[in-house]
């Protein structure tokens, strides 16, 4: 059931701003920080690197532009936002599979993904 729950969330956040998820563009670090390193420095270097101006490291982002890296250029929007939208459906997921102290009912936990 919790998967059913999952997939109607996930059709929910598609249909809440749907030109986010078909035409996504490189928002401003993604594009000019975390891509623009994999780039020059290959896709590996990128795993472990931290940008100056945030001081911590990024691991979900310097996955993703890793990823890009191997890929063509033009499918770098695409992945960037796989990514997210996988990174959405994981809190779902995280949400209605444990009992919460927060959300302790089933009720207060399909309403907190919303």
């Amino acid at each position: 059931m919790r998967w059913v729950w999952i997939f109607v969330f996930g059709a929910v956040l598609l249909m809440k701003d749907p030109f986010t998820q078909l035409t996504p563009v490189l928002w401003a670090e993604e594009a000019s920080v975390y891509l623009n390193h994999a780039l020059d420095q290959g896709p590996l270097s990128i795993l472990f690197f931290v940008y100056e101006r945030s001081m911590r490291s990024e691991l979900l982002m310097n996955i993703s532009a890793a990823t890009a890296a191997l890929m063509p250029l033009k499918m770098a929007p695409y992945i960037a936002a796989a990514f997210s939208f996988s990174v959405y459906l994981l809190s779902f997921h995280l949400l209605l599979s444990r009992k919460l102290y927060l959300f302790p009912k089933r009720w207060q936990r399909i309403l907190g993904c919303l």
